[in-house]
């Protein structure tokens, strides 16, 4: 599972018209009211508030200080949260299901009735969700089933990165990258939609119709032109510092990187001036 070891990092990377980059960070800990260092999954919402999915619950923070979100499960391990289009809060429950947050009570969404089930993470793309468990990726829509893919026999997946793009999304795991039509609801190995696709890309963000995928050190990557409706139209090889991109543009995504063998997690705001 991707987790920080140690402290939440938040880092703002400066890029000075494409020729150096500059990373100033802050760490935060039990002083901030972080009282966890493993962090499971991160999101911010549209109100900018980070939301943090800990080892004890969920966390919310409001630029000032974090604060436990109560809840059923408020010192349980939540592996991932998500928002949906109606502003609710969905999150997975590591070992209990998948559960939507209103006003402080949890209600139940999804269980698999095998006994050992892993939940590992939430997505939400338009009125439907992905939800990651054991070695499944599963659709949803509300709590209908829509499907359920086998990834692999024995092999939990681990997201690492979910980028949502036009008509669709693409989610990056431990197992490879995955497409979703929401045009035809399924899901296919991310190889056949795009052919320079390596599973070294784990991290990424989408501009406009150019969607950019990165390894977890931001070095090698691939620019991938979408059409409107998020169909490859071409792609080639890049490095972070050849990107194009322009004065003004922002763009907040979550890496993964490794530092002395421990995995963590890192929220990045990417600021070109």
């Amino acid at each position: 599972m991707k987790y920080i070891i140690l402290n939440v990092l938040i880092v703002l990377a400066f890029v000075f018209k494409g020729y150096s980059q500059f990373y100033g960070y802050k760490n935060f800990n039990h002083k901030d009211g972080l009282t966890t260092n493993r962090i499971n999954d991160i999101h911010q919402s549209s109100n900018g508030i980070i939301w943090l999915a800990t080892d004890k619950g969920i966390f919310h923070y409001d630029g000032n200080q974090f604060q436990s979100v109560p809840n059923q499960h408020a010192n349980t391990s939540i592996s991932g949260l998500d928002i949906n289009k109606k502003g609710v809060l969905l999150f997975t429950s590591e070992h209990s299901g998948l559960f939507s947050l209103n006003k402080k009570k949890s209600v139940s969404l999804f269980q698999s009735n095998r006994s050992k089930a892993k939940y590992t993470g939430v997505f939400t793309v338009n009125e439907y969700t992905l939800v990651t468990y054991n070695n499944s990726i599963l659709l949803l829509n509300g709590e209908n089933i829509i499907f359920q893919k086998r990834i692999s026999q024995h092999k939990t997946i681990i997201p690492h990165q979910f980028i949502k793009i036009p008509n669709g999304a693409i989610l990056l795991t431990n197992q490879g990258g995955f497409y979703y039509s929401n045009t035809t609801k399924e899901i296919s190995i991310l190889e056949d939609f795009i052919p320079n696709y390596s599973n070294k890309f784990n991290t990424g963000f989408i501009k406009k119709n150019i969607l950019y995928l990165f390894d977890n050190q931001l070095k090698e990557g691939i620019k991938i032109i979408l059409n409107r409706v998020g169909k490859p139209l071409s792609n080639k090889k890049i490095t972070f510092n050849s990107l194009n991109l322009t004065a003004g543009d922002e763009i907040l995504t979550c890496a993964y990187s490794s530092k002395l063998n421990k995995e963590f997690i890192y929220l990045e705001e990417w600021k070109f001036i």
